[in-house]
């Protein structure tokens, strides 16, 4: 049995995801709409005066909760990526 492949010269990046945030609250409702996937993603959330590379397992009015329960209010995010 033969199988032929295709040579490509492309690269390729769509097995990564991507999310840039502002500062929004309506923004941050996005990442929750799915919340059976929430907790399969890691976040690199980026304060004022902090970095943080987390699991993210809520939201409240004023902060997300991170899965080793710290606050990050959501006031002081300046960004949110989705990283592996």
């Amino acid at each position: 049995m033969n199988i032929y492949k295709n040579e490509t010269n492309k690269k390729y990046n769509n097995n990564k995801e991507y999310c840039l945030l502002k500062n929004t609250n309506n923004n941050f409702n996005n990442i929750f709409e799915d919340i059976s996937s929430i907790y399969k993603y890691k976040f690199k959330i980026k304060t004022q005066n902090k970095e943080y590379k987390t699991h993210l397992i809520g939201k409240t009015n004023n902060y997300l909760v991170t899965f080793n329960d710290k606050k990050i209010f959501l006031k002081d995010i300046i960004s949110i990526e989705i990283i592996e």
